[in-house]
């Protein structure tokens, strides 16, 4: 054995251990075989609910403590930790340089292409949606199938050396999880039990149109929304992320929309003109016990943006969906940049002049989508994803990796940080006092051509694999850090301030209700920007508590879709709670706000982003 290889056994890396056995097989087979060698080491924990595994447990963390599989870069490292545990236990100083040099490549393999003013967001992420209804449909006896049918190839070994892996756990596993997920689902209960055993696999990343293709196997079990309330604890405390409901098993959406009491799944609803109304009061019932999941989006709005802005072509437009925070993407068959980076238009302005702004975007946009590419061929290289190489569509078919042109459809989510913030500056430049956000025509104006120049301008760039960019601002929480860095501007913010936490106003600029904010945001050129453009609001929590402020509430929402909105996101809450949270955010541990794309426990907040929160507008009907 590769002496490499048997330190790291003797360190209880397995993981790693399985990369170095055959250093010089090729980085696909190095993967396929490490994966291998994780899953026959790890133990199996023991059942201890309706789903395997359990919340509780962690399926990427039951072997090894310092390498570990990531969904987004492949491979996690703490080369410190590990560099550590060598000092201790080595005690042959060649052995001990060994281990540094594998410190080394391991560090290498997640090596990051992306400049750091260009990490909007993100740097070269990639959140995914696995064909579930595959998986599903198919069960992993199928796929085993497909991957033998490959003509020989590194591949295809890669793959083999992984579905082996999986299939040894799974036959030490407790239950009847190997049937489950051997094997086509045939209920209700094995479709749950394999979609969560395949979603733990992924890292519970983000499930796509989850109501859709699980609401065929409901039939009305009583105990559903408890399966589904301890799905949604395990995707709460894995930091998992996206659920997609459309209302197209309405019974079972109610379900899914009740059982949601966490800050996660960072769900959303598919909304439009044929929405059940059952569906709306269930929606509203969840925003009015304070769980701002899920958010809104404009069907129809979306739709449109696709068939002109992505390459998706036939059914495959029926199947977007969303990863992470709320960034497009297609179920089961894509691979997109989520989130790739972005432009910071606030720092772009304040290094610039209004004649030159837009020559420097464009530069910038140049450098941040040639440092795109780059990173996308070096991961094609070094940084195979071979759990999504079997379950996204065509990576079998075409006998190719993940991140290396197998998937059916690639792209970038691209950021776009400090919008509002540049063109209330360049308002204030020209003497026009008002803010985005209040139904202002003139500095509305500003906005909506800046937001066209830059999404358009991004859209030029091919980007991932040479797929489309999809312009977005989904800020997650680095609209602090990204105003950290930025000098003082011309709309009055300080420097050093945030920036704006979404396509809406500046917190606590929008003084003129409701419907002027959502007036101002459905003038952007939303069609151009279906990666998402993202909108925070705070509204009073009464506006859910009645059937006439529902009424109010719903109309308020189809009149932004109706002119072209994207997607809304509220915080249900009232100041004077909120007020009590900020001044002590211990005594508030389940309070769930709205945060730059995602839902976050206020205490969880930085005192920076609780005072951001506490700042915005609260409205009323």
């Amino acid at each position: 054995m590769n002496r490499k290889a048997e330190i790291l056994y003797r360190l209880g890396e397995p993981l790693a251990a399985g990369m170095f056995e055959h250093e010089n097989s090729s980085v696909v087979e190095r993967f396929g075989l490490g994966l291998r060698r994780y899953f026959e080491h790890a133990a199996p924990p023991p059942e201890s609910g309706r789903l395997y595994p359990a919340p509780e447990h962690d399926i990427w963390n039951l072997a090894g403590r310092f390498v570990r599989f990531h969904y987004s870069f492949s491979l996690g490292c703490d080369g410190d930790g590990l560099r550590r545990l060598g000092r201790e236990r080595l005690a042959d100083p060649f052995e001990r340089n060994l281990l540094d040099r594998v410190i080394d490549e391991l560090d290498y393999f997640r090596s990051d292409l992306i400049p750091p003013r260009y990490r909007i967001g993100g740097n070269g992420w990639t959140h995914c949606v696995l064909n579930y209804r595959r998986i599903l449909g198919e069960g992993l006896g199928g796929y085993r199938k497909r991957v033998n049918a490959m003509p020989p190839s590194p591949l295809r070994r890669a793959l083999s050396d992984t579905l082996a892996g999986i299939t040894d756990f799974l036959r030490r596993a407790p239950g009847d999880i190997a049937a489950c997920a051997e094997h086509p689902a045939r209920d209700f209960r094995s479709a749950m039990r394999s979609f969560n055993f395949f979603f733990a696999l992924d890292c519970y990343d983000s499930a796509g149109r989850f109501d859709d293709y699980m609401g065929e196997f409901y039939n009305g079990e009583p105990d559903a929304q408890m399966w589904l309330e301890e799905l949604y604890c395990a995707v709460d405390l894995h930091d998992g992320w996206h659920f997609l409901h459309t209302a197209k098993h309405p019974a079972f959406t109610r379900l899914c929309l009740r059982a949601q009491k966490l800050r996660r799944p960072n769900s959303g609803l598919l909304a439009g003109p044929e929405t059940p109304p059952e569906i709306w009061e269930e929606l509203f019932d969840v925003w009015g016990r304070g769980v701002p999941c899920p958010s809104v989006y404009n069907e129809a709005a979306y739709r449109s943006g696709i068939r002109h802005g992505s390459d998706a072509k036939g059914a495959d437009r029926d199947r977007f969906a969303f990863g992470g925070c709320t960034e497009l993407m297609f179920e089961g068959c894509s691979n997109i940049g989520s989130t790739e980076g972005g432009l910071n238009l606030l720092d772009i302005l304040n290094n610039s002049t209004p004649s030159r702004f837009r020559a420097d975007i464009r530069l910038r946009m140049e450098e941040f989508a040639s440092a795109v590419r780059a990173n996308s061929e070096f991961a094609a290289q070094y940084r195979p994803q071979l759990i999504r190489t079997l379950f996204v569509d065509d990576c079998i078919d075409r006998n190719r990796e993940f991140n290396a042109g197998g998937a059916r459809y690639y792209g970038s989510i691209v950021n776009v940080a400090g919008l509002t913030d540049a063109a209330n500056s360049l308002a204030a430049m020209r003497g026009i006092p008002e803010k985005f956000g209040n139904d202002s025509p003139e500095v509305d104006e500003i906005a909506r051509k800046l937001a066209h120049h830059v999404f358009s301008l991004i859209r030029r760039y091919p980007m991932r694999q040479g797929g489309p960019a999809y312009p977005a601002v989904i800020l997650l929480t680095g609209y602090a850090w990204h105003g950290s860095y930025v000098d003082a501007s011309a709309d009055g913010r300080p420097a050093g301030a945030p920036v704006v936490d979404s396509a809406g106003a500046v917190a606590g600029t929008d003084r003129n209700g409701p419907t002027a904010l959502l007036n101002s945001v459905a003038k952007l050129p939303s069609r151009l920007g279906i990666g998402t453009l993202v909108l925070n609001v705070r509204l009073h929590r009464s506006l859910a508590a009645s059937r006439t402020k529902r009424k109010l509430l719903k109309a308020l929402l189809r009149g932004f879709f109706a002119q072209g909105g994207l997607q809304l996101q509220p915080t249900l809450i009232d100041q004077e709670t909120l007020k009590k949270a900020y001044e002590n955010p211990a005594a508030h541990p389940e309070l769930i706000v709205r945060i730059g794309g995602y839902s976050e426990y206020y205490n969880r907040l930085s005192r920076e982003l609780q005072f951001e929160v506490l700042k915005r507008t609260e409205h009323m009907i």
